[in-house]
């Protein structure tokens, strides 16, 4: 199915105006969402992290599956969302922290154009993580879901086992203080040793 994207707008419900709607579904995504809403369910972290791969900015191919042994932020994003922008920046300050950890932050820009805006993106933001381009069904592939609209950013937190283990998208209280609520989540990942594959007799 395919989705139609919304450029960011206000939220008049919320004090958090101008958070970002994504992917208002067509009709025909629509008609499918109680026939996945099952598999929806089935998909809720932990979970294993979805089979990603995008092409960065810089032309390399970017595989997720070969991040194991790592603790991944995936952010979801649009390049013109200013809320996107800010937990870009967020991100690069924790990923400049925490890389020699064995951390990965990593984003992927779902938006119309994206191809064509994300390197300026990453000039623009000064960002030191690499920022992949994707397209706007990968949003639902990374978040597990059926479409839906829903608020960017999107952010995903995986272990080192390539496990999701939690997902958050930017109507939630999370990003209220993402930094705070980043270092609490994140640390204790870090933290996590991955045990070696036991050896064949």
């Amino acid at each position: 199915p395919a989705a139609i994207l919304v450029p960011c707008m206000g939220y008049p419900q919320d004090n958090r105006s101008e958070r970002c709607y994504t992917a208002e579904v067509v009709k025909r995504a629509i008609a499918v969402l109680f026939g996945l809403a099952a598999l929806a369910a089935a998909q809720q972290p932990p979970r294993p992290a979805p089979d990603l791969k995008f092409t960065l900015t810089d032309g390399k191919d970017f595989a997720l599956a070969q991040q194991r042994g790592k603790v991944v932020a995936l952010a979801l994003i649009h390049t013109t969302c200013p809320h996107c922008q800010h937990a870009s920046q967020i991100l690069d300050k924790l990923y400049r922290e925490w890389k020699p950890q064995g951390f990965e932050a990593v984003a992927v820009a779902c938006n119309e154009g994206a191809d064509l805006l994300a390197g300026a993106f990453v000039e623009q933001f000064d960002l030191s993580f690499p920022v992949g381009v994707g397209y706007p069904m990968m949003l639902y592939e990374a978040l597990g879901t059926p479409p839906h609209p829903f608020r960017l950013p999107g952010l995903l937190l995986i272990d080192r086992k390539g496990m999701v283990r939690a997902t958050h998208t930017g109507e939630e209280e999370f990003f209220n203080d993402l930094e705070g609520n980043l270092r609490k989540a994140v640390e204790p990942l870090l933290k996590e040793a991955v045990k070696p594959a036991a050896k064949r007799r």
